[in-house]
């Protein structure tokens, strides 16, 4: 008698793979519950998403991961990057297969768009525990710069923001 087993790897019926990341490219900031960001899938292995009409610029990074049942970030670690070289309208393709690490995600572009001036602030665990932006300015190379004073020696976290949102 000849016998085989074929095992195939694929998500339980009940799991649920939400895009979380940047409210630019999913409409909420960083949610790993919203339901208008939930992949879906037709065979339970590979599952995808699809934005249409995401306005992006050219050399800024977006950033997101998969939420695997409202609770486990994919991956683990850093979060994935998405960046465009143009500034415009995109279709953006999120795609997961179930057992792999890395996400991946396709962005094509749709339309034109103009670039939005944004402003640039600094915020950090040096003055008030990243409760105050500091304003920077930009040089006429292009170069943007804030100088901070009074600090005491140390370690200090911080973030460069645009337009005082954490998106980009």
């Amino acid at each position: 008698m000849l016998m085989s087993i074929c095992m195939v790897l694929t998500a339980n019926a009940q799991d649920t793979y939400v895009v979380a990341g940047s409210s630019i490219l999913l409409g909420s900031n960083w949610n790993g519950t919203d339901t208008n960001n939930q992949m879906t899938s037709t065979d339970g292995l590979t599952y995808t998403l699809v934005k249409e009409g995401v306005k992006l610029e050219a050399n800024i990074n977006y950033e997101y991961k998969i939420v695997k049942n409202g609770a486990t970030w994919i991956p683990n670690g850093d979060n994935i990057i998405i960046k465009v070289d143009e500034t415009g309208i995109y279709t953006v393709t999120f795609t997961y297969v179930v057992g792999e690490t890395t996400p991946t995600a396709t962005a094509k572009k749709t339309g034109d768009a103009e670039a939005t001036e944004h402003t640039y602030t600094v915020i950090g665990s040096f003055i008030d525990d990243w409760k105050t932006d500091f304003d920077m300015t930009e040089s006429p190379e292009g170069t943007w710069t804030v100088e901070i004073t009074g600090l005491a020696a140390g370690n200090y976290e911080f973030k460069v923001r645009a337009d005082k949102g954490w998106d980009i």
